[in-house]
């Protein structure tokens, strides 16, 4: 690959993760009604609403809840991202996202509602490792096996007091566990229908 490609990639991706900064900016800057219209919730979900089933990662509690989103996003990108074109990193984020959302619908019937883009972003982070694992690279199973612990520890405490405190409101753990399986699923989805991820530089 030429550092011309190289580059043209690079520029891509940033493009990309700087216009979905930007749109869940404006997504967090509507009246509190239009963003319900977004948010998942159960009730509407079951109704036939099955857009917000996608569409809660669009919008937060808050703005602190959106800026540590944000920041998770861009780490996350940072670390894995440029590896893949921007178009199936956002693929993988948003498959993510889906089957965090699906999943608490279908195995956590005591969740009404719920913003945010932390599910996705266990499933993005689940994505990668996967990706350099796929490479041979053997350190990043201990990536994969510090984002089960942490899921796994999150479903027996549920989530922690300091966290809600930050974002106003509590982290919905089961949307962190589906939202990883999302991302296994992304990366075989990714697997089948794609040529092999990059080695991680």
């Amino acid at each position: 690959m030429s550092i011309v490609s190289v580059d043209l990639r690079t520029s891509r991706w940033f493009a990309a993760i700087g216009g979905l900064l930007f749109l869940l900016a404006i997504c967090q800057a509507l009246p509190a009604e239009w963003q319900a219209v977004l948010r998942y919730d159960r009730v509407r979900v079951t109704a036939g609403e099955v857009w917000r089933l996608l569409t809660p990662l669009l919008v937060h509690l808050g703005w602190a809840h959106l800026l540590l989103n944000a920041t998770g996003l861009v780490l996350i990108s940072v670390i894995f991202g440029a590896d893949w074109p921007a178009w199936r990193w956002l693929l993988a984020l948003g498959l993510s996202g889906l089957v965090s959302t699906l999943g608490v619908h279908l195995a956590n019937p005591e969740v009404y509602w719920l913003v945010g883009l932390s599910g996705a972003l266990h499933g993005l982070f689940a994505f990668g490792a996967v990706g350099w694992v796929r490479q041979g690279d053997r350190i990043v199973w201990l990536l994969l096996a510090g984002l089960e612990e942490k899921v796994l520890y999150e479903q027996w405490t549920g989530s922690l007091a300091l966290s809600e405190a930050v974002v106003g409101g509590p982290f919905i753990v089961g949307a962190h566990l589906w939202g990883s399986v999302g991302g296994l699923t992304a990366a075989g989805v990714d697997r089948l229908c794609f040529r092999p991820a990059p080695a991680p530089l």
